[in-house]
């Protein structure tokens, strides 16, 4: 009882290492509240693990910005894995004989699948990352194109492959007779 093994300390180091120092804050104080509230004989290491993997999220957005390579497939790989090799060595917080129970039992899951899970967790994130990134690029090609084109003294007509008029643009103030 009070010994809990989830994706919590996943999410804490998605949120540093995305988020930065703030997102990681926030999520650490809510998952230390309900930890806390939980209680039980894991609490000193679910503290601890909730401590760690945020500020090793925090920890690699400061690296990340002077490394883009650290959200390739294997860096994030390796950073997973170095926030649950702290979270295996955790273990060791656990009473009596939880702690070996754990690490037999629990380890090998902590040590390869944890890490696994991190880095598929991390290319969605940066998949979607991308997705806001283009569409912030469109959103400014498409009102720097606006503007050029209601800046341009004449008429300009767009036409389709097969001669007919899609748009008309005109010169500001300039009135059209249909």
């Amino acid at each position: 009882p009070g010994v809990v093994f989830d994706g919590r300390s996943i999410l804490l180091g998605i949120a540093g290492l995305f988020g930065g120092p703030l997102a990681a804050a926030v999520a650490a104080l809510a998952a230390l509240l309900f930890r806390l509230h939980m209680g039980g004989s894991g609490t000193a290491m679910g503290v601890m693990v909730i401590l760690s993997a945020s500020a090793l999220g925090v920890l690699g957005h400061f690296l990340r910005r002077r490394h883009p390579g650290l959200t390739a497939p294997l860096p994030l790989l390796g950073l997973g894995l170095l926030i649950h090799l702290v979270m295996f060595l955790l273990m060791a917080l656990l009473p009596g004989p939880i702690s070996g129970t754990a690490r037999s039992q629990i380890g090998p899951v902590v040590l390869l699948g944890y890490p696994l899970v991190f880095m598929l967790m991390g290319r969605l994130f940066l998949e979607l990352e991308q997705h806001f990134l283009t569409e912030e690029a469109l959103r400014a090609s498409e009102t720097r194109n606006r503007a050029l084109l209601e800046a341009m003294p004449d008429l300009m007509f767009l036409f389709s492959r097969d001669g007919r008029i899609l748009d008309v643009q005109a010169p500001s103030g300039a009135t059209l007779y249909a």
